[in-house]
Protein backbone atom coordinates (compact mmCIF):
# COMPACT_ATOMS: atom_id res chain seq x y z
CA UNK A 1 0.00 0.00 0.00
CA UNK A 2 1.05 3.63 -1.07
CA UNK A 3 0.29 6.58 0.60
CA UNK A 4 1.33 10.69 -0.56
CA UNK A 5 3.17 12.65 1.40
CA UNK A 6 3.96 16.22 -0.70
CA UNK A 7 2.77 15.09 -3.79
CA UNK A 8 5.53 12.41 -3.30
CA UNK A 9 4.40 8.39 -3.27
CA UNK A 10 6.00 5.99 -0.85
CA UNK A 11 5.50 2.69 0.32
CA UNK A 12 3.35 2.64 3.47
CA UNK A 13 5.92 0.03 5.15
CA UNK A 14 8.01 3.19 5.44
CA UNK A 15 5.67 6.01 6.44
CA UNK A 16 6.82 5.11 10.44
CA UNK A 17 10.76 6.24 9.18
CA UNK A 18 9.24 9.41 8.92
CA UNK A 19 9.62 12.56 9.57
CA UNK A 20 12.99 11.82 11.22
CA UNK A 21 14.16 11.04 7.41
CA UNK A 22 12.82 13.75 4.87
CA UNK A 23 11.44 11.57 1.58
CA UNK A 24 14.94 12.49 0.03
CA UNK A 25 17.07 11.09 3.16
CA UNK A 26 14.43 8.06 2.25
CA UNK A 27 15.73 8.08 -1.63
CA UNK A 28 19.23 7.43 -0.19
CA UNK A 29 18.70 5.03 2.42
CA UNK A 30 16.93 2.92 0.01
CA UNK A 31 18.94 3.26 -3.06
CA UNK A 32 21.96 1.85 -0.57
CA UNK A 33 24.00 -1.23 -1.60
CA UNK A 34 25.48 -2.53 1.42
CA UNK A 35 27.61 -5.93 2.46
CA UNK A 36 27.84 -7.26 6.06
CA UNK A 37 30.27 -9.74 6.56
CA UNK A 38 29.50 -11.64 9.59
CA UNK A 39 25.86 -12.63 10.23
CA UNK A 40 26.28 -13.40 14.18
CA UNK A 41 24.91 -11.59 16.64
CA UNK A 42 25.41 -8.08 15.83
CA UNK A 43 25.46 -9.03 11.85
CA UNK A 44 22.00 -10.37 12.12
CA UNK A 45 20.71 -7.21 13.79
CA UNK A 46 22.04 -4.98 11.39
CA UNK A 47 20.92 -7.03 8.37
CA UNK A 48 17.58 -6.84 9.76
CA UNK A 49 17.15 -3.59 10.37
CA UNK A 50 18.41 -2.13 6.55
CA UNK A 51 15.98 -4.99 5.36
CA UNK A 52 13.19 -3.06 7.49
CA UNK A 53 14.42 0.53 6.08
CA UNK A 54 14.13 -1.09 2.69
CA UNK A 55 17.73 -0.68 0.79
CA UNK A 56 18.32 -1.85 -2.31
CA UNK A 57 21.02 -4.79 -1.69
CA UNK A 58 22.31 -6.30 0.97
CA UNK A 59 24.90 -8.84 0.79
CA UNK A 60 25.80 -11.20 3.44
CA UNK A 61 28.93 -13.33 4.12
CA UNK A 62 29.45 -15.62 6.79
CA UNK A 63 31.00 -19.34 6.57
CA UNK A 64 29.56 -20.77 10.00
CA UNK A 65 26.55 -22.57 10.79
CA UNK A 66 24.14 -22.37 13.50
CA UNK A 67 24.84 -23.91 16.41
CA UNK A 68 22.57 -24.19 19.59
CA UNK A 69 25.34 -21.73 21.98
CA UNK A 70 24.09 -19.01 19.10
CA UNK A 71 20.44 -19.54 20.03
CA UNK A 72 20.49 -17.24 22.66
CA UNK A 73 21.38 -14.07 20.60
CA UNK A 74 20.81 -14.47 16.61
CA UNK A 75 17.96 -13.71 15.92
CA UNK A 76 17.29 -15.31 13.17
CA UNK A 77 18.03 -18.81 14.53
CA UNK A 78 15.57 -21.49 15.94
CA UNK A 79 15.87 -25.22 17.40
CA UNK A 80 14.81 -25.85 13.98
CA UNK A 81 17.99 -24.68 11.79
CA UNK A 82 20.78 -25.58 14.36
CA UNK A 83 23.20 -27.01 11.83
CA UNK A 84 22.28 -24.61 8.70
CA UNK A 85 24.01 -22.32 7.00
CA UNK A 86 23.63 -18.93 8.76
CA UNK A 87 24.13 -16.89 5.60
CA UNK A 88 21.79 -18.90 3.89
CA UNK A 89 19.20 -18.94 6.68
CA UNK A 90 19.71 -15.25 6.66
CA UNK A 91 18.22 -15.05 3.46
CA UNK A 92 15.31 -16.68 4.11
CA UNK A 93 14.77 -14.48 7.04
CA UNK A 94 15.30 -11.39 4.88
CA UNK A 95 13.17 -12.44 2.20
CA UNK A 96 10.95 -12.95 4.94
CA UNK A 97 10.75 -9.85 6.11
CA UNK A 98 11.34 -7.53 2.93
CA UNK A 99 11.22 -9.53 -0.55
CA UNK A 100 11.98 -6.12 -2.49
CA UNK A 101 15.87 -6.52 -1.56
CA UNK A 102 18.57 -7.72 -3.84
CA UNK A 103 19.67 -10.21 -1.84
CA UNK A 104 22.60 -12.30 -1.95
CA UNK A 105 24.11 -14.56 0.67
CA UNK A 106 27.34 -16.16 0.50
CA UNK A 107 28.19 -19.00 3.25
CA UNK A 108 32.17 -18.91 2.41
CA UNK A 109 35.46 -17.56 4.05
CA UNK A 110 36.42 -14.05 3.43
CA UNK A 111 39.69 -13.94 2.21
CA UNK A 112 42.25 -12.00 0.42
CA UNK A 113 41.37 -13.57 -3.02
CA UNK A 114 37.45 -13.48 -3.16
CA UNK A 115 36.97 -10.10 -0.43
CA UNK A 116 37.60 -7.38 -3.81
CA UNK A 117 35.22 -9.26 -5.86
CA UNK A 118 32.45 -9.69 -2.88
CA UNK A 119 33.01 -5.53 -1.74
CA UNK A 120 32.76 -4.85 -5.73
CA UNK A 121 29.64 -2.09 -6.66
CA UNK A 122 28.50 -2.22 -2.86
CA UNK A 123 28.68 1.35 -1.20
CA UNK A 124 29.36 0.38 2.64
CA UNK A 125 31.19 -2.81 3.99
CA UNK A 126 30.16 -3.39 7.41
CA UNK A 127 32.25 -5.37 9.45
CA UNK A 128 30.65 -7.61 12.25
CA UNK A 129 33.01 -10.08 12.41
CA UNK A 130 35.01 -11.32 15.47
CA UNK A 131 38.56 -12.31 13.90
CA UNK A 132 40.85 -9.45 13.87
CA UNK A 133 42.87 -11.04 10.71
CA UNK A 134 39.22 -11.11 9.19
CA UNK A 135 38.80 -7.13 9.94
CA UNK A 136 41.96 -6.17 8.56
CA UNK A 137 41.55 -7.57 5.25
CA UNK A 138 38.48 -5.85 4.89
CA UNK A 139 39.53 -2.60 5.91
CA UNK A 140 42.63 -3.14 2.87
CA UNK A 141 39.85 -4.20 0.55
CA UNK A 142 37.56 -1.18 1.32
CA UNK A 143 40.37 1.27 1.32
CA UNK A 144 41.65 -0.36 -2.23
CA UNK A 145 38.05 0.07 -3.96
CA UNK A 146 37.63 3.35 -2.03
CA UNK A 147 34.37 2.46 0.39
CA UNK A 148 33.71 3.25 3.40
CA UNK A 149 34.21 0.02 6.27
CA UNK A 150 32.12 0.14 9.76
CA UNK A 151 33.92 -1.64 12.47
CA UNK A 152 31.99 -3.56 15.14
CA UNK A 153 33.03 -5.42 17.96
CA UNK A 154 31.36 -6.23 21.64
CA UNK A 155 32.21 -8.14 24.49
CA UNK A 156 30.17 -8.53 27.69
CA UNK A 157 27.95 -5.35 28.04
CA UNK A 158 29.67 -2.98 25.93
CA UNK A 159 29.75 -2.30 22.14
CA UNK A 160 32.57 -0.72 19.82
CA UNK A 161 32.15 1.07 16.91
CA UNK A 162 34.04 3.23 13.86
CA UNK A 163 33.49 4.83 10.73
CA UNK A 164 36.69 3.95 8.84
CA UNK A 165 36.95 5.91 5.62
CA UNK A 166 39.29 4.76 3.32
CA UNK A 167 43.10 4.31 3.77
CA UNK A 168 42.78 6.20 6.81
CA UNK A 169 44.40 3.94 8.94
CA UNK A 170 42.11 3.94 11.85
CA UNK A 171 41.69 0.61 12.46
CA UNK A 172 44.75 0.19 13.80
CA UNK A 173 44.26 2.80 16.12
CA UNK A 174 40.76 1.09 17.11
CA UNK A 175 41.78 -2.40 17.74
CA UNK A 176 44.78 -1.09 19.97
CA UNK A 177 42.23 0.52 21.68
CA UNK A 178 39.40 -2.20 21.97
CA UNK A 179 40.08 -5.07 24.62
CA UNK A 180 40.03 -8.31 23.06
CA UNK A 181 37.15 -11.12 23.53
CA UNK A 182 38.68 -14.11 26.01
CA UNK A 183 37.29 -17.29 26.93
CA UNK A 184 34.95 -15.93 30.23
CA UNK A 185 33.74 -12.99 28.09
CA UNK A 186 29.92 -13.32 27.63
CA UNK A 187 27.65 -12.45 24.42
CA UNK A 188 24.18 -11.85 25.58
CA UNK A 189 21.43 -10.34 23.28
CA UNK A 190 20.81 -7.18 24.54
CA UNK A 191 24.04 -6.08 24.12
CA UNK A 192 24.13 -7.45 20.57
CA UNK A 193 20.75 -5.60 19.69
CA UNK A 194 21.98 -2.37 21.19
CA UNK A 195 25.31 -2.40 18.98
CA UNK A 196 23.62 -3.60 15.90
CA UNK A 197 21.11 -1.02 16.15
CA UNK A 198 23.64 1.51 17.05
CA UNK A 199 25.78 0.70 14.11
CA UNK A 200 22.78 1.44 11.66
CA UNK A 201 21.62 4.49 13.82
CA UNK A 202 25.76 5.84 13.36
CA UNK A 203 25.79 4.32 9.17
CA UNK A 204 23.01 6.51 8.30
CA UNK A 205 24.25 9.31 10.16
CA UNK A 206 27.84 9.52 8.21
CA UNK A 207 25.88 8.60 4.99
CA UNK A 208 23.55 11.48 5.51
CA UNK A 209 25.60 14.09 6.72
CA UNK A 210 24.41 14.52 9.58
CA UNK A 211 25.64 15.99 12.85
CA UNK A 212 25.82 13.03 15.08
CA UNK A 213 28.26 11.43 12.00
CA UNK A 214 31.03 9.77 13.85
CA UNK A 215 34.54 11.66 12.68
CA UNK A 216 37.51 9.52 13.04
CA UNK A 217 36.56 7.93 16.63
CA UNK A 218 35.41 4.74 18.72
CA UNK A 219 32.19 5.16 19.72
CA UNK A 220 32.13 2.70 22.89
CA UNK A 221 28.46 1.89 24.63
CA UNK A 222 28.17 0.88 27.90
CA UNK A 223 24.93 -0.69 28.23
CA UNK A 224 25.55 -1.24 32.22
CA UNK A 225 25.22 2.41 32.77
CA UNK A 226 23.40 3.71 29.63
CA UNK A 227 26.48 5.74 28.88
CA UNK A 228 28.29 6.12 26.13
CA UNK A 229 31.90 7.73 25.27
CA UNK A 230 33.65 8.99 21.51
CA UNK A 231 37.30 8.83 22.00
CA UNK A 232 39.15 10.72 19.19
CA UNK A 233 41.21 8.51 16.95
Amino acid sequence: MRYNTNGKTMLKRYQKNTPLYTEAELEVIHNLKICVIGCGGVGTQIIEGFARFGVKQITAVDKDVIDETDLNRLIHSNGKTIGESKASVMKKFIDNINDRINTNTLSLDYTDHNGPIILKNHDIVIDATGDLSVKRLIEKHAGEIGIPMMYTYYRNVTGYMAWIEPKSMDLERVLSAVPKRDKTSSKPIFTTSVTGNMVIFQILANILHKPEALNHELLTIDISTFSSTRTKL
